[in-house]
């Protein structure tokens, strides 16, 4: 209902994913191929930088078509339905 209350949440979410974010970075690195690991580490920098530059432009978007609490829900179903994923890939 509040600016207030989103405030920790978005910390929160921020902090979880930066952790997550270098987890990732780090099972890049110890899983691909050394002859082929640039090519990994590029396609993976892309995807990131892909994602941080057209994440805020569709998630303002979707509030302005749903409106803000219907936005919050579909990006945490998003988050959840990610993590589920990460979780059952096996390396």
């Amino acid at each position: 209902p509040s600016v207030t209350f989103l405030i920790p949440v978005h910390f929160f979410g921020g902090f979880l994913a930066a952790g997550f974010s270098v987890g990732l970075a780090n099972g890049l690195l110890e899983f691909s191929p050394e002859e082929n690991r640039g090519d990994f580490i590029a396609i993976y920098m892309l995807a990131m930088n892909v994602a941080i530059f057209v994440g805020p432009l569709l998630g303002g978007t979707l509030s302005t078509l749903v409106g803000l609490i219907p936005a919050l829900f579909v990006v945490a179903a998003m988050r959840m339905a990610s993590g589920l994923i990460c979780h059952r890939l096996r390396y």
